[in-house]
Order: C-alpha cells, then structure tokens, then sequence
C-alpha cells in the first residue's frame, strides 16, 4: 500500500511540474522555415536575425524575419499593444532572444530584408548604435525604397 501511495505521489508531482506557467512575457519558440514574418508575410528561416515583440497582455508573439519588419509593424500598431509589450532581437552569433534594451546594435551586413540592423549579446569592436538610431536607419531604408518603387512606377507609364 505505501508503494502505491508513493506512486501516486510521483505522479502528482510531474503533473504539477508539466503545468508550470511560463513568463507571458519571455520570447516563444519560433518554428524556423515554416512562421511567417508578422509584416512582410516571408518566411522566417535565419535564426541569426529573428526578432519577436510579445503583447504581454495577450500573451501573443508577433515573430518577424528582420528586425527592420518588427520597427516598422510596431509602429503600425503600437496603439493596438498599449505599451504592455516586449521586444526581444536574436544575437547575430548564437540566436538566443535578447531584450532590445540590453542588445548592442550595429548596422552593416546582409539582414533577411535588407535593413542591415543586427544585435548582440557581447560588446566586441563593431560600432555600436543606439535603438532610436537603429530605428531612423530603418525609416530611412523604408523611405527610400517607397521613392523607388514611385520613380519606377513613373518610368512604366
């Protein structure tokens, strides 16, 4: 009989351990070559650039290819999170998920979309820039690319 009820007791500990909540607001597992990117629709398949924005209220992760697609789809619908998110960038090296607030951002290299913005965990000798410089970058990127479609529009006609 107490082996049945030490069993019984097992038993009762891995259910509860199986049902621990996990933090609303850590990063999520991406499914790499079959999530699409929240904003662009592509899919996402390079760990080294994935970024996700958790609405912490909903407990939802928007998964994005570039970090260039998360900037300019939270700007869309910022209001929508009503401030209660996260924003978290894979390291360029390892892929782990880090805080924007704690990432070391660099421009240059080829990104999934092109936005050249990538992070890092580390400091090492890249030149680093800030998050609202990271975010001008990627305007101007998006800017520049709306002027080239118009310019090649006028073109055809």
């Amino acid at each position: 009989m107490k082996f049945y009820n030490f069993l019984l007791l097992i038993g009762i500990m891995i259910i509860t351990l199986g049902c621990e909540q996990k933090d609303p607001s850590s990063p999520h597992n991406v499914h790499f070559d079959r999530d699409m990117c929240e904003r662009c629709k592509m899919v996402i398949s390079d760990r080294n650039y994935v970024t996700q924005i958790i609405d912490v209220t909903k407990r939802e992760a928007h998964s994005f290819d570039d970090i260039g697609c998360a900037v300019l789809w939270l700007d869309e619908n910022s209001k929508r999170l009503h401030q209660n998110y996260k924003f978290y960038v894979a390291d360029k090296s390892t892929g782990e998920f880090i805080d924007i607030n704690s990432a070391y951002l660099s421009r240059g290299g080829t990104t999934p979309m092109d936005f050249g913005i990538s992070a890092s965990k580390e400091k090492s000798d890249a030149e680093y820039i800030s998050f609202e410089e990271a975010k001008k970058i990627i305007y101007g990127v998006k800017k520049s690319r709306s002027h080239k479609k118009i310019m090649q529009s006028m073109a055809h006609e």
